[in-house]
């Protein structure tokens, strides 16, 4: 449902992201529970602001100068799952899609919430949407870990959700790109071994 929130997203979150994680104080599922998931269809305003400030929070680190402008005009054209905690967002995946499959065309988490299960519930959340809109492949481009080793995370992080990598790149981007591919036919809730 896109336009707006979509407002049968938290329950789906909590429900899907809780199993088999630990619960308690500060916990993965803990911080999962609180946060709300949002879709949102070509954002302006508030929610584009928002984005574009977490990319500028990981520029140096993940993204170049040029992506925080670059992000702001794709937002006219793409759409977003975001992850909202206590009125502010916290993580965002952009995705658009081009030649018959949903592409993932950016994705961030607010530096003091990574490594809480955001990246991995706002994937969780594309799947079952992108099926809802009939598309059965999921694609993804990240930076080659040889050209810049803390990508090695990002590229573990797909793996782990199903990726793999079909194709690499010498001429995009700076250093060169990988392209990830997740068929949606295998099984949308359940992490690759």
């Amino acid at each position: 449902m896109l336009g707006g929130r979509d407002a049968g997203a938290d329950a789906r979150l909590t429900r899907s992201t809780r199993e088999g994680r630990p619960g308690g104080d500060g916990s993965v599922a803990e911080a999962i529970d609180k946060m709300r998931i949002e879709i949102h269809r070509r954002p302006t305003g508030s929610v584009a602001d928002e984005i574009v400030s977490i990319v500028r929070d990981l520029t140096g680190e993940w993204f170049t100068e040029d992506v925080a402008p670059g992000t702001r005009r794709d937002l006219l054209f793409h759409d977003v799952i975001c992850a909202r905690s206590d009125g502010r967002l916290r993580a965002f995946l952009m995705f658009t899609s081009q030649d018959g499959a949903m592409h993932i065309s950016l994705m961030g988490t607010s530096p003091g919430y990574r490594g809480r299960g955001l990246g991995t519930a706002l994937i969780d959340r594309l799947a079952p949407h992108a099926l809802e809109l009939g598309f059965r492949e999921l694609v993804a481009f990240t930076v080659p870990p040889a050209a810049k080793p803390a990508y090695q995370a990002t590229l573990d992080f797909y793996r782990k959700r199903g990726f793999e990598v079909v194709r690499e790149y010498a001429e995009l981007w700076q250093s060169g790109a990988l392209e990830l591919r997740k068929s949606l036919a295998r099984g949308i809730d359940r992490e690759a071994p």
